[in-house]
């Protein structure tokens, strides 16, 4: 995955040296949380070296100052790539063929102006990032206008600034990766089973103790109340790791609470389809 930057960012200058190199403090620590999260490198136009931070003071004029640490350079020259142009055709062939303007009105000096970076990211369905230079550019998403030929299309792009932002995209980030499941080394007999006595747990013990031979189930947290309505074999699944299953075979809707290794949405989607598969 990769990021692009938004040019629109960068023809706002900082006041002081000082200023410019937080700025670029700042852009570190968010490809740095990016990385983490499977970005492997920042997009830039050709011109972004270019580009003054503050008066008298370019981006290649940060590369060289002895005042920024050696370890953060090279970090952000092994990690940033120019230029915006992947390679892919049909991403190229769509970039060629439309206008990409700011659609922010509360852009003081740029709303109306054509994009870049943000282009590239919305074409390619990815993040970009900017200087946190105004209001505009410190939000999550940043509206854009398509323009092919006399068609007008209102869309947005995937935006972020600062390093915290990248929490209010988590969900789509982890969407992107692939799964990989966590597995459990207990022995079944070392699982805990907890059940009410009241709510068919002669029935549900016995696939209790089948969903726990599945090396992605911890244990069976309790009972759930009865669903007799409920026709599908798994109820609700949640980001830490907890499936409601019920049984839609019995009259009552018995049901259970199993905790599974599942440390996020899709991972404990993945094991439920999996159970759902082995045990209904």
């Amino acid at each position: 995955m990769e990021l692009f930057f938004n040019e629109i960012s960068a023809f706002y200058r900082e006041d002081t040296r000082h200023a410019a190199r937080e700025r670029m403090q700042n852009l570190l620590e968010l490809c740095k949380n990016a990385k983490k999260n499977g970005f492997n490198r920042l997009r830039t136009d050709r011109g972004f070296d270019f580009q003054e931070l503050t008066k008298g003071y370019k981006v290649s004029d940060w590369y060289s100052d002895k005042a920024v640490s050696r370890t953060l350079k090279d970090f952000f020259l092994g990690f940033r790539k120019f230029p915006y142009e992947t390679g892919d055709d049909m991403a190229e062939e769509v970039f060629i063929t439309a206008t990409y303007r700011l659609n922010e009105p509360d852009e003081p000096r740029w709303n109306g102006a054509v994009t870049g970076g943000l282009a590239w990211a919305y074409i390619i369905q990815t993040l970009c990032v900017s200087f946190p230079v105004n209001s505009v550019w410190k939000k999550t998403s940043i509206s854009l206008v398509e323009e092919k030929g006399p068609v007008c299309t209102n869309i947005s792009a995937r935006h972020t600034s600062e390093p915290a932002h990248l929490s209010a995209h988590q969900e789509w980030i982890d969407s992107l990766k692939e799964v990989v499941l966590v597995k459990n080394d207990l022995l079944p007999t070392h699982k805990n089973i907890h059940l009410r006595e009241d709510h068919g747990k002669d029935v549900l013990s016995v696939l209790a103790r089948k969903l726990l031979k599945s090396s992605y189930v911890i244990g069976i947290l309790n009972s759930l109340p009865f669903n007799p309505k409920e026709g599908c074999f798994i109820r609700r699944v949640f980001p830490n790791g907890i499936i409601e299953i019920v049984l839609p075979w019995t009259d009552e809707g018995f049901g259970m609470v199993v905790q599974t290794t599942g440390r996020n949405l899709r991972e404990t989607e993945a094991i439920g389809r999996m159970l759902r598969e082995d045990f209904s």
